[in-house]
């Protein structure tokens, strides 16, 4: 039902249990009806065989339109959430939590001077500059970040600049790949507000760069949480917009990701997700969060699970039945045997663990898989394959990922260059120095 469809959905199952084959079901049921959705790609089969059209959203292929970043990220909130993706939370929160700052200064100068009109050069650009620089930009557009800028050759701000420049990679990847894409560019936010559907949206992850690809990825996501939660965003009980996260834990952890589960539901926005266990989901998000999860979740789907604690949580989550089995009595009197048999109540797993890995999964037909939450009843359903032919190759390489070159695309040369941007950029051997420096009065 349309109610159930907007409970969201997890499917468990091993490795090669056909958890991408059952998804593939209810993703060509979504394109037939002409709903939006985007999905998760972590193994290229979705690009390749998806039918008709799609937008690829992959920096590391050739065929990738570029997220327009400048369009989604508008506020200095937005430049904040965009910031946890790009620098993760290190072992000392100070650290991370300062660089942080910094990054947030670039965007928000950004969104400032060319409003909804800047891309990951620019961003790129603007991050290299000299800490004096950054620190004109901070007192003008952040001031929360002139404190770690203020004296760039102490020890502490010479820590939190590598801490910052430490984690630009990523932007430098983005803007040799997205620097430059003109009329394909992509905005999630216009996407969310357009009435009719469109073809998928693959967001492709690379195992190759599993830090690009989790960076860009969980942004965007978050990006896209951050909207679906905005009360600008209303409620409808028409509009359906699915997302079909293949593989889920293997994103970096989202802490806005609750938005679309929880305010999500009202506004048409259905989340399928996937992941080999609910042990992956407690590793990534702790127990307390995956409980609070699981029980927003309206469908689980099962497929065969390895016995471990994931299908202990299936079997305790159907629970217990009555059951009759004989008892056999023996007995001597007089030198005579005698047996009697009875039949006495006990309680048993109407599943076992033991019988999800065992009964469930790929046979000769397609797919077993078992349906928990569609009303009163447990369902065992036989799935047939979906065979995926090629309509396109699963990857085409980018320049980026071959080319010796260092060069970047150019930022737009109408930029309003703030003052003292025209002074140098830090080199390696900068960088190098302050390292070294840092690592002398630590020791």
């Amino acid at each position: 039902s349309r109610d159930r469809e907007s409970r969201h959905t997890l499917i468990t199952g091993g490795v090669g249990s056909g958890k991408t084959q059952t998804m593939r079901h209810m993703i060509l049921e979504v394109m037939r009806r002409g709903d939006k959705l985007i999905v998760l790609d972590t193994k290229g089969d979705m690009t390749a065989g998806l039918p008709g059209g799609i937008v690829l959203l992959a920096p590391q292929d050739e065929r990738s339109a570029a997220w327009d970043v400048a369009t989604d990220c508008v506020s200095k909130q937005d430049a904040r959430e965009l910031a946890a993706r790009f620098i993760p939370k290190s072992d000392d929160p100070m650290w991370s939590e300062a660089a942080r700052e910094i990054f947030v200064t670039c965007v928000t100068s950004l969104q400032a001077e060319k409003p909804k009109a800047w891309n990951w050069a620019d961003l790129h650009c603007r991050a290299i500059m000299e800490p004096e620089v950054l620190l004109n930009l901070a007192r003008k557009y952040n001031p929360a970040a002139t404190q770690f800028l203020t004296d760039p050759t102490s020890k502490t701000a010479m820590s939190i600049l590598t801490t910052f420049k430490a984690h630009l990679s990523t932007i430098e990847a983005l803007a040799q790949a997205w620097g430059e894409k003109g009329n394909q560019a992509f905005p999630v936010s216009r996407w969310l507000q357009e009435t009719e559907g469109t073809v998928p949206i693959v967001l492709q992850r690379d195992g190759r760069y599993p830090k690009l690809s989790n960076a860009w990825i969980s942004g965007l996501l978050g990006i896209l949480s951050s909207h679906v939660g905005s009360p600008s965003f209303e409620e409808s009980d028409e509009r359906r917009i699915w997302l079909f996260l293949d593989e889920f834990p293997q994103l970096e952890q989202m802490e806005d990701f609750s938005a679309l589960l929880d305010l999500g539901r009202s506004k048409g926005v259905c989340v399928v997700m996937s992941a080999q266990d609910t042990s992956q989901i407690r590793i990534r998000y702790g127990r307390d969060r995956t409980s609070s999860w699981l029980s927003m979740v309206g469908t689980h789907i099962v497929s065969r699970l390895n016995i471990g604690e994931g299908a202990e949580d299936v079997s305790r989550a159907i629970g217990m039945q009555e059951v009759e089995v004989p008892v056999v009595s023996k007995g001597q009197s007089g030198g005579q045997f005698s047996k009697t048999v009875s039949m006495q109540p006990r309680l048993r797993p109407v599943i076992t663990a033991s019988e999800i890995a065992s009964q469930l999964g790929p046979h000769a037909k397609g797919v077993r898989v078992m349906f928990l939450g569609v009303g009163e009843d447990i369902h065992i359903v036989d799935m047939p394959y979906v065979p995926f032919g090629e309509e396109r190759a699963a990857h085409v390489p980018a320049d980026w990922t071959f080319s010796r070159s260092d060069r970047l695309p150019a930022p737009d040369r109408e930029a309003t260059r703030p003052t003292g941007a025209d002074k140098s950029l830090l080199s390696k051997a900068d960088l190098a120095r302050i390292r070294a420096r840092a690592k002398e009065d630590k020791s």
